[in-house]
């Protein structure tokens, strides 16, 4: 992600899709203290592929010596010099030019970047302390011991010891490839869990492909997800009431910790994000609420070694047979 240097405080500054330079302490992403700049000085945006700074005060902006006044535009590159004021603190170097990217940015200098994908374990699937990952509808959502908090940009995160500001890309880009979500709606999880009920193995199958996603140990906590979905529809249940297990419930039924399921939850959402990113409603494979959890609204059916044990459908209140399916 794009970044600008300043030789003499050794700050480096990653820019936001669009960052404000000026004396308003209030209403700049990067506070200039002199009095030669103005409140407002310019700003750096993210526009068709390219960082492009405008001046917006009195007072000029000056590129590689080159003095922008009240309006003007130009499109930045790497090694630019850009000076906001004459002291020495007002002077920024470019070093990156990259697209906006989320990231937690740590106030300690001397530290790095956390760069986010759409979900990931921090610091690590190793030594987690939580989990972030982005929704289906944008927002940024941090989940620690099991509980949810939906992040804003600017928010403060502790990870390691260490303060992290939350800095999202929110990138709109006329140039930006779009995403094909034709198939989202129609997508069907498909469960084959062994006989004994040691394996089960998930495939991800839409009009326009299948997905094999293997056997895996975290598959077992979503089909154990899927069946009580399942028995509630069977049941009568509405549909916002469906599926809700405590998490307490559903680790002893696993045989884990409640740790280790939340390790899994991430698998699993991580895992599908991965296989179809096209889908964003993957994001919400898994749904919590305070200490509860449940699969999300999507078309599944379960086999269980050669029995069909049943199919579930999100545009109908019960689940529907397998005869009716045919």
């Amino acid at each position: 992600m794009a970044a600008i240097f300043n030789a003499a405080s050794g700050a480096l500054v990653l820019l936001s899709t669009e960052h404000v330079f000026g004396r308003n302490g209030a209403r700049s992403d990067t506070h200039l203290a002199t009095e030669d700049v103005s409140r407002m000085q310019a700003s750096v945006r993210w526009r068709n592929g390219n960082w492009v700074i405008k001046n917006h005060g009195r007072n000029p902006t000056r590129v590689d010596g080159h003095a922008l006044k009240a309006g003007d535009e130009l499109t930045l590159r790497v090694g630019h010099l850009l000076q906001f004021g004459a002291a020495l603190s007002c002077a920024w170097e470019v070093r990156d030019v990259s697209a906006p990217a989320t990231a937690l940015v740590p106030l300690n200098p001397g530290l790095c970047p956390v760069l986010l994908d759409r979900s990931q374990l921090l610091p690590s699937a190793e030594a987690a302390e939580f989990s972030i990952y982005q929704t289906p509808a944008g927002e940024w959502v941090l989940e620690s011991e099991g509980e949810p908090q939906e992040l804003a940009s600017g928010d403060i995160v502790r990870l390691t010891g260490e303060d992290y500001r939350f800095l999202a890309a929110n990138v709109i880009d006329d140039t930006a490839d779009s995403p094909d979500y034709r198939s989202a709606k129609k997508a069907v999880l498909s469960f084959r869990v062994s006989s004994d009920e040691e394996r089960v193995r998930l495939r991800l199958v839409d009009p326009l492909s299948t997905v094999d996603l293997g056997e895996r140990s975290h598959h077992y906590c979503l089909v154990t997800l899927a069946r009580k979905r399942l028995a509630d529809a069977k049941s009568g249940f509405p549909t916002p009431d469906q599926g809700w297990l405590e998490c307490q419930q559903l680790a002893k039924m696993l045989g884990i910790e409640v740790a280790h399921l939340n390790i899994q939850i991430y698998r699993i959402r991580h895992q599908m994000m991965v296989a179809r990113p096209d889908i964003s409603e993957l994001a919400s494979i898994v749904e919590r609420r305070r200490r509860q959890v449940r699969m999300g609204d999507f078309a599944f059916e379960i086999q269980q070694g050669a029995r069909p044990e049943g199919h579930y459908s999100p545009n109908s209140i019960r689940p529907f047979s397998e005869t009716s399916a045919r």
